[in-house]
């Protein structure tokens, strides 16, 4: 399971406000929930895990490959955060279900989550899981429509 960090200086630590989980799967979606979880992350001094979703290893043929590209588009998140002064992590687990997420809640304090909003061109396995945290999560939940709004100076 990889699991990417960037390192965080004591002062950033210390002035943190809080702890956001953005939803990633490499689509245009998605995209926006990081962009909107770095920004949000930004304004409240807030740290970012964005979990990585990638379809399951039995549902496509490319899964290896989609996992590889992935990472390497997190590592790029973990780099742009760190330009913008934010603790960002990130991890591809094998495998996630609302279960899972809950934990990361707790394991990681997590304040709030930013979701795309799902539709009919959302991937089937990060709509499932959004939908099954609309249901029931034990956070805040930030639904994604539109691009972010630009970043305040």
């Amino acid at each position: 399971m990889p699991h990417l960090q960037a390192a965080a200086s004591p002062a950033l630590d210390a002035r943190q406000l809080g702890h956001i989980l953005a939803v990633y799967d490499g689509s245009p979606e998605t995209i926006l929930s990081v962009e909107h979880a770095l920004l949000l992350a930004r304004r409240i001094r807030a740290s970012v895990f964005i979990l990585g979703l990638y379809p399951p290893l039995d549902r496509a043929a490319d899964a290896l490959a989609i996992r590889a590209a992935m990472v390497d588009e997190l590592i790029a998140y973990i780099h742009a955060g760190r330009r913008l002064g934010l603790d960002v992590d990130a991890q591809c687990p094998d495998e996630v279900s609302h279960g899972s997420v809950e934990r990361f809640i707790a394991d990681l304090h997590i304040d709030q989550i930013v979701v795309p909003k799902v539709g009919e061109h959302s991937r089937p396995w990060t709509a499932a899981l959004v939908r099954d945290l609309l249901q029931s999560c034990t956070v805040p939940l930030v639904i994604c429509e539109d691009a972010p709004p630009e970043a305040a100076p």
